[in-house]
């Protein structure tokens, strides 16, 4: 599949556009054929390697944590998403590898909510990291 992704921190600079291996979803995990995504603050700050030592990176790492698509293949445990839903998500892990800058990406079934039918593709995948924020500044307290 083609997908933007970089093999060490640095710019803007180091992104490569190229072909990778195409996700295979695990069994609590949706396939999604990726129709859009978003550009994070998150996406610069893990790819200068700032934050390293908060994350684990699997090389080569495929940035975007955003992703709104249809699904394509379910795994084995996944009881609400089956193939052909629309979905928006926020594929975070502590692990930062595969993301949505590609054509296809793998996220937890838990990180999925199926897509409002009123939402284009770009309004739905503009929502999901910047709801997350929006949510904890008003829920949690530090």
């Amino acid at each position: 599949m083609k997908a933007v992704y970089y093999e060490e921190f640095g710019s803007a600079d180091i992104l490569k556009l190229g072909e990778q291996p195409k996700p295979e979803p695990g069994p609590d995990q949706v396939l999604v054929k990726v129709a859009a995504t978003s550009v994070n603050p998150i996406d610069r700050r893990l790819r200068s390697g700032e934050l390293k030592d908060f994350f684990q990176y699997s090389w080569p790492v495929i940035p975007g944590w955003d992703v709104a698509g249809r699904s394509e293949a379910v795994g084995e445990d996944v009881e609400d998403f089956q193939v052909g839903d629309d979905g928006v998500g926020l594929g975070f892990t502590w692990s930062v590898g595969p993301g949505a800058y590609a054509e296809y990406m793998a996220i937890d079934e838990t990180a999925i909510a199926k897509k409002p039918a009123n939402l284009s593709w770009h309004e739905a995948a503009s929502l999901p990291l910047v709801n997350l924020t929006a949510w904890q500044s008003l829920n949690e307290s530090y």
